[in-house]
């Protein structure tokens, strides 16, 4: 139907415009990315990080991922502090995997290790630092 109004029987917030509607459609929220060397099928599972080792401080610990998009480059940090831990890129399958040490100041309590890209943090994981 043209030119007609419908009534809105949705839980949505309308936000009524001073002038003519734009358009006769909802807003629609999109994400994308431009790859500068080709695109692979996006990765559909959420990004994960498990920390693994010996977990004390001045000790090492392994850092495994997966959910990244290929080839993107994934930095870790000790959220406590916050103390960088080191960068890593995401294979074909989007995992990565790096070792690092807890740095020697840390003291014994739970800590987060958490992973950005492009500056945000997308995963996070707690664990305790032990004597």
């Amino acid at each position: 139907m043209r030119n007609v109004g419908v009534a809105d029987d949705s839980d949505d917030v309308i936000f009524t415009p001073d002038a003519v509607w734009p358009s006769d459609h909802k807003a629609v929220l999109s994400t994308f990315r431009i790859c500068t060397d080709g695109c692979t099928a996006p990765n559909m599972s959420p990004e994960k990080i498990a920390v693994s080792g010996k977990r004390v401080a001045g000790g090492q610990v392994e850092i495994h991922g997966s959910g990244f998009m290929p080839n993107d480059k994934v930095s870790f940090q000790l959220d406590t502090t916050p103390v960088p831990l080191g960068t890593a890129t995401a294979d074909a399958k989007g995992k990565v995997s790096l070792v690092v040490t807890i740095p020697a100041s840390t003291l014994p309590d739970t800590h987060t290790v958490v992973a950005t890209v492009h500056g945000k943090a997308v995963a996070s994981k707690a664990f305790r630092v032990v004597r």
